[in-house]
């Protein structure tokens, strides 16, 4: 009679630890391994930061440079892309930033440019554009 009250539990139980297993491979440990493979391949970014990656300090960027007025002589990208100029700047010409959970890789080197253009097989599109985590927290 005990063993059959416990077996719900105990089904219970594995079904709440297969789910955080799932929730930290997903949320730490694919991410994890995604920096470690680009920093082997030469690339260089921020590390990893749970959920959120480096938005809200894009976010903030953005904000800083929409803030500022724009002269006729400035330079277009600092005020369109102020992330993407960032990265450039202090990580080098091939890096990459975090998009919530994926990375987002910057080439500039124009051979890397035309083997990622011409071999879209190897090189596929990635259709999710954020993580739904990130546009949650974007609204409030």
């Amino acid at each position: 009679m005990e063993v059959s009250k416990l077996l719900p539990l105990l089904g219970l139980l594995g079904y709440v630890i297969y789910w955080f297993y799932g929730m930290v491979e997903v949320y730490w440990l694919k991410p994890k391994r995604l920096e470690k493979i680009l920093r082997e391949q030469g690339f260089k970014g921020n590390p990893y930061r749970l959920l959120r990656g480096d938005q809200h300090e894009n976010d903030k960027l953005l904000k800083e440079t929409l803030y500022k007025p724009i002269q006729i002589g400035d330079n277009i990208i600092k005020r369109m892309m102020p992330d993407v100029y960032k990265t450039l700047q202090t990580h080098g010409k091939n890096s990459f930033m975090w998009i919530g959970r994926y990375p987002r890789v910057t080439l500039t080197d124009p051979t890397l440019v035309k083997e990622v253009l011409t071999k879209n097989v190897t090189f596929q599109k990635s259709y999710h554009d954020l993580d739904p985590l990130i546009e949650i927290n974007k609204i409030n």
